[in-house]
């Protein structure tokens, strides 16, 4: 089992969880990117993490409908594991290409609703 913590909640504080987490014995840390374009609020921007020392491996969750500029951003900072939600885009396959071809894993989210 492999264990990936959120770092949301601590928005205002990020630099410092991260250096926290660091120290810690979890597997990923997980980034949730929302531009306000898929839900009704944003979180961060995947720019702010290119400069932070990290020990852990990202898991990033992409809650956009702009997946094209937030995919490539992500790519840039190598996750293991980038995921996107399925009703925020009706070209996926496209972008599970491009993620694949970069050797990182791709998640499909789902809404419930």
């Amino acid at each position: 089992m492999k264990v990936s913590v959120s770092i949301l909640r601590n928005k205002d504080n990020f630099k410092d969880s991260i250096k926290t987490l660091n120290s810690t014995q979890t597997d990923y840390i997980h980034l949730d990117i929302l531009d306000g374009t898929f839900t009704s609020f944003s979180s961060f921007e995947l720019k702010d993490f290119s400069k932070l020392k990290n020990s852990k491996p990202y898991d990033i969750h992409i809650m956009s409908s702009n997946l094209e500029y937030q995919v490539n951003e992500a790519i840039k900072l190598k996750p293991e594991i980038i995921t996107m939600q399925y009703e925020a885009c009706k070209k996926l396959d496209k972008y599970i290409d491009l993620i694949r071809e970069n050797g990182i894993k791709v998640g499909i989210a789902i809404n419930p609703n």
